[in-house]
């Protein structure tokens, strides 16, 4: 069992949304990330678990790269200064090379997400 939390500009939040399953989590947080300055997932013992702020899924890194991934993906026209932008909004710490097109996005965000995940695992 979890619960959302949405999150006005002044601080003010509402009431919790209770969100059944892990499986819901990245549903509720891509139809409220633009909606609210800041959303947040926590569990049953009040430890947060997701987190978004500003339209960027923040936290934890790995879901914030997937999210980053579906919306490459799902568009057409590839922008490097847009994915720079989202990177950073994402809190996406990387100083490597920035892709010139939407291949070898998809193959950082790839690279991210095990990176992510394997030290997911290891923590």
């Amino acid at each position: 069992m979890y619960y959302g939390y949405r999150y006005e500009a002044d601080g003010r939040y509402h009431a919790a949304d209770y969100i059944e399953s892990a499986q819901e989590i990245m549903g509720y947080l891509k139809a409220q990330k633009r909606k609210h300055p800041q959303v947040r997932i926590t569990n049953s013992d009040d430890h947060i678990i997701a987190e978004t702020k500003n339209g960027h899924i923040i936290f934890p890194e790995y879901v914030a790269v997937a999210d980053m991934l579906d919306e490459v993906l799902e568009d057409p026209n590839y922008d490097p200064e847009k994915f720079v932008r989202e990177l950073a909004g994402s809190n996406i710490i990387y100083e490597g090379y920035l892709p010139a097109d939407k291949e070898d996005a998809v193959y950082l965000l790839q690279s991210l997400y095990s990176q992510y995940i394997r030290y997911y695992k290891e923590g």
